[in-house]
């Protein structure tokens, strides 16, 4: 989180960061800061780094959030948008609940 905290002085409002925030917020339990921070993440403007990599990050925050049908339509976008790597997504979130849901493999 420190890090995140670092980066977000040199880069306010960055998507990413506030993905990446989102999620170990989510990590932490605290689900309202995540959802807030994640609509942050999507409404962000330009992001220093590319747009996929927030995405993904969305995607793992809403899987942590036990929301498969969010967490796998950000997957999705991260893929055609330049991060089609479907076994890492898999590797990155099989230890979740929502990995279990029927809508999360259909």
């Amino acid at each position: 989180m420190v890090c995140i905290r670092s980066a977000s002085q040199v880069l306010p409002k960055d998507p990413l960061l506030l993905g990446c925030e989102a999620l170990l917020w989510a990590k932490k339990g605290d689900w309202q800061k995540a959802e807030q921070l994640i609509q942050k993440a999507i409404r962000g403007g330009k992001s220093l780094s590319h747009t996929h990599h927030m995405m993904h990050a969305v995607a793992a925050a809403y899987a942590v959030l036990e929301k498969p049908t969010q967490a796998l339509s950000w997957l999705r976008k991260a893929s055609v948008t330049g991060l089609p790597l479907y076994p890492v997504f898999v590797t990155t979130l099989i230890s979740l609940p929502c990995i279990t849901t029927p809508v999360f493999w259909s």
